[in-house]
Protein backbone atom coordinates (compact mmCIF):
# COMPACT_ATOMS: atom_id res chain seq x y z
CA UNK A 1 0.00 0.00 0.00
CA UNK A 2 3.05 2.45 1.15
CA UNK A 3 4.59 1.70 -1.96
CA UNK A 4 1.74 2.41 -4.38
CA UNK A 5 1.02 5.31 -2.60
CA UNK A 6 4.21 6.22 -3.13
CA UNK A 7 4.01 5.95 -7.12
CA UNK A 8 0.89 7.92 -7.07
CA UNK A 9 2.41 10.89 -5.36
CA UNK A 10 5.69 10.87 -7.85
CA UNK A 11 3.38 10.65 -10.93
CA UNK A 12 1.48 13.52 -9.65
CA UNK A 13 4.19 15.62 -8.61
CA UNK A 14 5.55 14.56 -12.29
CA UNK A 15 2.39 15.93 -13.76
CA UNK A 16 2.46 19.08 -11.68
CA UNK A 17 5.69 20.36 -12.56
CA UNK A 18 5.46 19.19 -16.36
CA UNK A 19 2.20 21.46 -16.05
CA UNK A 20 3.82 24.60 -14.11
CA UNK A 21 6.63 24.25 -16.94
CA UNK A 22 4.36 24.61 -20.02
CA UNK A 23 2.72 27.61 -18.26
CA UNK A 24 6.00 29.07 -17.77
CA UNK A 25 7.21 28.69 -21.20
CA UNK A 26 3.56 30.60 -22.93
CA UNK A 27 3.92 33.45 -20.67
CA UNK A 28 5.26 36.40 -23.24
CA UNK A 29 8.38 37.79 -21.91
CA UNK A 30 8.20 41.71 -21.58
CA UNK A 31 9.34 43.82 -24.86
CA UNK A 32 11.06 46.89 -24.35
CA UNK A 33 9.21 49.94 -25.26
CA UNK A 34 11.87 51.85 -26.31
CA UNK A 35 15.71 53.77 -25.27
CA UNK A 36 17.66 56.90 -25.81
CA UNK A 37 18.79 58.20 -29.23
CA UNK A 38 20.35 61.11 -27.70
CA UNK A 39 21.51 61.83 -24.38
CA UNK A 40 23.81 64.29 -22.82
CA UNK A 41 24.40 63.77 -19.38
CA UNK A 42 23.76 61.62 -16.73
CA UNK A 43 20.47 60.23 -15.27
CA UNK A 44 18.82 58.49 -12.23
CA UNK A 45 17.03 55.20 -12.96
CA UNK A 46 14.81 53.23 -11.34
CA UNK A 47 13.87 50.28 -13.44
CA UNK A 48 10.39 49.41 -13.53
CA UNK A 49 8.80 52.11 -11.12
CA UNK A 50 10.30 50.09 -8.19
CA UNK A 51 12.45 51.03 -5.31
CA UNK A 52 14.72 54.14 -5.38
CA UNK A 53 16.63 55.68 -7.84
CA UNK A 54 19.75 54.63 -9.04
CA UNK A 55 22.85 57.51 -9.95
CA UNK A 56 23.50 55.89 -13.92
CA UNK A 57 26.39 57.62 -16.05
CA UNK A 58 25.22 58.40 -19.94
CA UNK A 59 27.53 55.51 -20.94
CA UNK A 60 25.17 53.07 -19.14
CA UNK A 61 22.27 55.18 -19.46
CA UNK A 62 22.56 55.12 -23.42
CA UNK A 63 22.53 51.47 -23.69
CA UNK A 64 19.34 50.59 -21.50
CA UNK A 65 16.16 49.22 -23.03
CA UNK A 66 13.61 50.92 -21.29
CA UNK A 67 10.95 49.15 -20.33
CA UNK A 68 7.24 49.64 -18.92
CA UNK A 69 6.68 51.33 -15.98
CA UNK A 70 10.64 52.49 -15.62
CA UNK A 71 11.12 55.93 -14.59
CA UNK A 72 13.71 58.21 -15.19
CA UNK A 73 14.45 61.71 -13.45
CA UNK A 74 17.16 63.99 -15.59
CA UNK A 75 20.18 66.15 -14.09
CA UNK A 76 20.40 69.50 -13.55
CA UNK A 77 21.63 69.61 -17.07
CA UNK A 78 20.87 66.80 -18.93
CA UNK A 79 19.08 66.58 -21.92
CA UNK A 80 18.25 63.85 -24.41
CA UNK A 81 15.68 62.19 -26.45
CA UNK A 82 13.48 58.74 -26.17
CA UNK A 83 12.45 56.79 -29.27
CA UNK A 84 9.88 54.29 -28.20
CA UNK A 85 8.93 51.16 -30.19
CA UNK A 86 5.69 52.45 -31.26
CA UNK A 87 6.83 55.64 -33.08
CA UNK A 88 6.53 58.21 -30.21
CA UNK A 89 9.58 60.53 -29.73
CA UNK A 90 10.59 62.09 -26.25
CA UNK A 91 12.84 65.09 -25.90
CA UNK A 92 13.34 65.73 -22.53
CA UNK A 93 14.71 68.99 -20.41
CA UNK A 94 16.63 68.96 -17.30
CA UNK A 95 15.34 68.29 -13.90
CA UNK A 96 12.77 66.31 -15.82
CA UNK A 97 11.38 62.77 -14.04
CA UNK A 98 8.79 60.93 -16.18
CA UNK A 99 7.54 57.16 -16.21
CA UNK A 100 7.37 55.35 -19.32
CA UNK A 101 4.39 52.97 -20.15
CA UNK A 102 3.05 51.18 -23.05
CA UNK A 103 1.42 53.79 -24.99
CA UNK A 104 1.48 56.45 -22.50
CA UNK A 105 3.98 58.27 -20.24
CA UNK A 106 3.52 60.02 -17.15
CA UNK A 107 5.91 63.47 -16.29
CA UNK A 108 5.69 64.99 -12.74
CA UNK A 109 8.10 67.44 -12.55
CA UNK A 110 10.26 69.29 -15.95
CA UNK A 111 10.16 69.39 -19.62
CA UNK A 112 9.24 67.55 -22.09
CA UNK A 113 8.73 67.86 -26.03
CA UNK A 114 6.60 65.18 -27.97
CA UNK A 115 6.31 63.96 -31.35
CA UNK A 116 3.62 60.74 -32.60
CA UNK A 117 1.30 60.09 -34.87
CA UNK A 118 -1.23 58.42 -32.51
CA UNK A 119 -2.78 54.88 -33.30
CA UNK A 120 -6.22 54.20 -32.82
CA UNK A 121 -7.68 51.01 -31.32
CA UNK A 122 -10.29 48.70 -32.37
CA UNK A 123 -12.69 50.89 -30.89
CA UNK A 124 -11.17 54.20 -32.75
CA UNK A 125 -10.16 55.41 -29.85
CA UNK A 126 -6.91 57.23 -29.32
CA UNK A 127 -4.61 55.17 -27.05
CA UNK A 128 -1.70 57.07 -26.28
CA UNK A 129 -1.90 59.28 -23.16
CA UNK A 130 0.02 61.93 -21.25
CA UNK A 131 -0.39 62.07 -17.53
CA UNK A 132 0.03 65.21 -15.13
CA UNK A 133 0.04 65.90 -11.76
CA UNK A 134 -3.03 68.05 -12.82
CA UNK A 135 -5.08 66.22 -15.34
CA UNK A 136 -4.44 64.07 -18.80
CA UNK A 137 -3.73 64.61 -22.15
CA UNK A 138 -4.99 62.99 -25.12
CA UNK A 139 -3.11 63.01 -28.38
CA UNK A 140 -4.95 63.75 -31.26
CA UNK A 141 -1.68 63.54 -33.81
CA UNK A 142 0.45 66.79 -32.95
CA UNK A 143 4.03 67.92 -31.52
CA UNK A 144 3.58 69.26 -28.20
CA UNK A 145 5.50 69.81 -24.97
CA UNK A 146 4.43 69.53 -21.31
CA UNK A 147 6.28 71.17 -18.11
CA UNK A 148 5.45 70.46 -14.69
CA UNK A 149 6.33 73.07 -11.59
CA UNK A 150 5.92 73.76 -8.18
CA UNK A 151 4.00 77.55 -7.65
CA UNK A 152 3.18 79.02 -4.75
CA UNK A 153 0.00 79.69 -3.84
CA UNK A 154 -1.60 82.88 -3.33
CA UNK A 155 -1.18 84.30 -0.36
CA UNK A 156 -0.20 81.10 0.97
CA UNK A 157 3.58 79.52 1.48
CA UNK A 158 2.83 75.79 0.57
CA UNK A 159 3.10 74.93 -3.27
CA UNK A 160 1.45 73.36 -5.54
CA UNK A 161 2.03 71.92 -8.97
CA UNK A 162 1.34 73.74 -12.45
CA UNK A 163 1.36 72.19 -15.72
CA UNK A 164 1.88 73.88 -18.95
CA UNK A 165 0.77 72.44 -22.14
CA UNK A 166 1.87 73.89 -25.72
CA UNK A 167 1.07 72.87 -28.84
CA UNK A 168 2.74 73.24 -32.32
CA UNK A 169 0.98 71.50 -34.64
CA UNK A 170 -1.95 69.22 -34.73
CA UNK A 171 -4.28 69.25 -31.61
CA UNK A 172 -4.55 67.76 -27.83
CA UNK A 173 -7.20 67.44 -25.88
CA UNK A 174 -6.30 68.06 -21.76
CA UNK A 175 -8.84 66.63 -19.23
CA UNK A 176 -8.45 68.59 -15.91
CA UNK A 177 -8.59 66.59 -12.75
CA UNK A 178 -11.72 68.06 -12.03
CA UNK A 179 -13.49 66.68 -15.42
CA UNK A 180 -13.69 69.33 -17.55
CA UNK A 181 -11.83 69.22 -21.35
CA UNK A 182 -10.55 71.18 -23.61
CA UNK A 183 -9.31 71.32 -27.22
CA UNK A 184 -5.72 73.00 -27.37
CA UNK A 185 -4.33 73.25 -31.21
CA UNK A 186 -1.70 74.29 -33.31
CA UNK A 187 0.08 77.86 -31.65
CA UNK A 188 -1.61 77.54 -28.41
CA UNK A 189 -0.96 76.67 -24.71
CA UNK A 190 -2.54 76.57 -21.26
CA UNK A 191 -1.56 76.84 -17.51
CA UNK A 192 -3.64 74.59 -15.23
CA UNK A 193 -3.28 74.09 -11.17
CA UNK A 194 -5.55 71.21 -9.43
CA UNK A 195 -7.24 74.16 -7.52
CA UNK A 196 -8.13 76.47 -10.07
CA UNK A 197 -10.84 76.02 -12.58
CA UNK A 198 -9.83 75.16 -16.59
CA UNK A 199 -9.40 78.19 -18.70
CA UNK A 200 -9.01 78.34 -22.16
CA UNK A 201 -5.67 78.07 -24.53
CA UNK A 202 -4.02 81.40 -24.73
CA UNK A 203 -2.61 81.57 -28.07
CA UNK A 204 1.56 81.68 -27.80
CA UNK A 205 3.94 84.77 -29.22
CA UNK A 206 5.86 84.00 -32.39
CA UNK A 207 8.60 81.35 -31.82
CA UNK A 208 8.20 81.15 -28.01
CA UNK A 209 9.08 78.04 -26.26
CA UNK A 210 6.44 78.14 -22.78
CA UNK A 211 8.39 74.66 -22.25
CA UNK A 212 11.89 75.22 -21.79
CA UNK A 213 11.12 78.70 -20.89
CA UNK A 214 9.32 77.37 -17.86
CA UNK A 215 10.94 78.04 -14.58
CA UNK A 216 13.02 74.87 -13.00
CA UNK A 217 12.54 73.34 -9.82
CA UNK A 218 15.60 73.75 -7.21
CA UNK A 219 14.08 72.54 -4.23
CA UNK A 220 17.03 70.57 -3.02
CA UNK A 221 14.78 67.97 -1.01
CA UNK A 222 12.22 67.64 -3.40
CA UNK A 223 9.49 64.57 -2.81
CA UNK A 224 10.85 61.63 -5.42
CA UNK A 225 7.50 60.01 -5.86
CA UNK A 226 4.83 60.63 -8.15
CA UNK A 227 2.37 61.68 -6.35
CA UNK A 228 -0.07 63.41 -8.65
CA UNK A 229 -3.42 64.05 -7.40
CA UNK A 230 -4.47 60.98 -10.19
CA UNK A 231 -1.94 58.83 -9.39
CA UNK A 232 -4.12 56.17 -7.92
CA UNK A 233 -5.77 55.75 -11.53
CA UNK A 234 -5.09 52.91 -12.92
CA UNK A 235 -5.33 52.67 -16.65
CA UNK A 236 -6.01 50.15 -18.79
CA UNK A 237 -3.20 48.68 -21.51
CA UNK A 238 -5.65 49.98 -23.94
CA UNK A 239 -5.64 53.29 -23.18
CA UNK A 240 -2.71 54.28 -21.04
CA UNK A 241 -0.83 52.69 -18.22
CA UNK A 242 -1.06 51.00 -14.78
CA UNK A 243 0.44 52.97 -12.46
CA UNK A 244 3.40 51.39 -10.44
CA UNK A 245 3.03 48.12 -11.96
CA UNK A 246 5.94 45.64 -10.46
CA UNK A 247 7.43 43.24 -13.20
Amino acid sequence: MNKKLFFVLSALTLILTSFSMIIAQEKPAQSPLGRFSALNGDISFSAGGVGEYVPTPQVRASSLELMDQDKILTGDQTTGEIKTNYGAAVKIEPKTELQLALMGIRINRGGTWINYKPVKDASGNMVFKVVTPTGTIGIKGTEFGVACRQRSKAGKTETQPEVLVQVRTGCVSFTHNSGKSVDIKAGQYISTTPDAPLGEPVQVKDGADMIQDSPAQDQENIDRTFDGTNQDEGLSPNTGYELDKKR
